[in-house]
């Protein structure tokens, strides 16, 4: 069994004016930071081993997994394959701004069941599962009975979680996955089973500005009292609401089918 520990990216001014950003290379703001230290002790403290860290090369993301690589004593691994969908010319404007300019193709991404759908200079929704799809899948294969962090976009993890529960697509388009949220999902011999669904209790938590430590500057090292997971032996080498709340789940259906309405832009 495979556990993994999906983390969306902390804040950026992007989310916080509600722009589709893609793959723009837009780093964390202030509040960002402060979300990727919370979530990276909220880890840390965690009682089981995690084993490995990946994320998407992606400014924003890759921040956020560097400051959980650094409480958890892993490197982060990158991969292509988790990076969010590519909005082309789309990307840096907002829902409304898009309707403005495009009307006709904003109509097109409306239908949710429209798996053609490419954005102008990006791209096609199907492609879109179908890479993230495969590589999730990609990392349970190479970690058999591990926990796994893996550090993403909003509508990538969401493209995971329907890549594994394809049956539950009705609702996956209504969850929120928070910044710095935790979502929690555990894969058996092609089955999975949700265990907690955009967890933020760790945002609320104090003494977040003792916790910047990961934005510090090259070779300063940790608070001595910051908790660190040390890693086992052999791994570690490879517009939103930001108020706290948390969720949890129960499910367990098999990925024998393809989902037929797909979406996984934030």
């Amino acid at each position: 069994m495979t556990e993994l520990l999906l983390v969306r990216h902390g804040q950026t001014d992007g989310n916080l004016h509600g722009r589709w950003q893609g793959w723009d290379e837009n780093p964390l703001n202030q509040q960002g930071e402060r979300e990727a230290a919370l979530i990276a002790r909220r880890l840390a403290q965690t009682e089981e081993a995690i084993a490995a860290l990946y994320a998407s090369p992606l400014g924003r993301a890759w921040q956020t997994a560097e400051c959980i690589g650094e409480a958890l004593n892993l490197s982060p691994v990158p991969h292509d394959g988790l990076k969010e969908i590519n909005f082309g010319q789309i990307r840096g404007i907002t829902v409304d701004e898009f309707r403005e300019r495009f009307p006709d193709l904003h109509k097109r991404w409306a239908d949710k069941t429209d798996l053609s759908f490419t954005f102008p200079g990006g791209e096609q929704r199907a492609q879109f599962f179908q890479r993230v799809g495969e590589a999730i899948e990609g990392i349970v294969e190479r970690r058999p009975d591990q926990r796994v962090v893996v550090v993403a976009h909003g509508g990538t993890l969401r493209a995971g979680l329907i890549h594994y529960l394809p049956a539950e697509f009705g609702q996956w388009w209504t969850y929120e996955l928070g910044n710095c949220s935790l979502t929690r999902l555990e894969v058996r011999e092609g089955q999975a089973k949700l265990l907690v669904l955009d967890d933020r209790a760790h945002l609320a938590e104090e003494g977040a500005g003792e916790l910047q430590f990961c934005f510090q500057k090259p070779g300063q090292p940790l608070p001595r009292d910051f908790p660190r997971q040390d890693s086992p032996a052999g791994f570690g080498d490879e517009p939103l609401d930001t108020s706290p709340c948390s969720g949890s789940a129960q499910h367990l259906v098999h990925r024998d089918t393809w989902p037929q309405h797909l979406e996984g832009e934030p």
